[in-house]
C-alpha cells in the first residue's frame, strides 16, 4: 500500500469517515461530525485530506436555501480501505492481533476476530484479548506508537 495513503488512513478520524461511508456509500457533513465526535473545522480538515488523495468525493450544494456538503466514497476509497484491511489481517499472521472491521455505534470502530480486538475512540486506543487485558495506551501518542509498530513489522 502506497505509505501515504497507509498514513491516511491510520489516523482515527479519517479511518472512522472512511469506515462510515463505506457502510454507508454517501454521508452529510454533520453526521460525519456526529459520527467522529469531532469539531467543524477537524471534520473539513480531514475530509479535504481524504479527497486530495481520491478516496471520497466531496459535492457542495444548497438545500432550501441552506449550505449541504455531501461526502461519497471513490472506488479508490473501496479499495485502499481493502488493502488496509487486508495489511492489517496480515498482522494476525504474525500473531499480533487479529481483524474484522466494524463500526460498533457512532463514536466507536472497533477491530475483531476471535478473542481479541481493538478500539479507536475519539484519539484513544486500546487493545484487549478476553484472557488477559492488554492497554496499549488511551492517547493519541500510543495510537502513533501502535502506528510506527505495524509499519515496522510488515515492512
Amino acid at each position: 500500500m502506497d505509505k501515504t495513503l497507509e498514513k491516511l488512513l491510520f489516523n482515527p478520524i479519517r479511518l472512522k469517515i472512511i469506515s462510515f461511508l463505506i457502510s454507508v456509500e454517501k454521508a452529510n457533513f454533520k453526521k460525519l461530525m456526529e459520527v467522529t465526535d469531532s469539531s467543524k473545522g477537524n471534520v473539513s480538515i480531514q475530509i479535504k485530506k481524504l479527497e486530495n488523495q481520491g478516496l471520497i468525493k466531496i459535492n457542495k450544494t444548497y438545500f432550501n436555501n441552506y449550505p449541504l456538503t455531501l461526502c461519497k466514497i471513490t472506488d479508490k476509497g473501496k479499495k485502499a480501505f481493502k488493502v488496509f484491511f487486508d495489511n492489517l489481517t496480515s498482522i494476525k499472521n504474525k500473531g499480533l492481533i487479529c481483524l474484522g472491521f466494524i463500526v460498533l455505534n457512532k463514536y466507536v470502530t472497533a477491530c475483531f476476530e476471535g478473542t481479541n480486538f481493538f478500539l479507536l475512540s475519539g484519539q484513544d486506543f486500546a487493545i484487549f484479548n478476553k484472557s488477559f487485558t492488554i492497554f496499549l495506551g488511551l492517547m493519541s501518542v500510543s495510537f502513533h506508537f501502535f502506528y510506527f509498530l505495524i509499519s515496522s513489522i510488515y515492512n
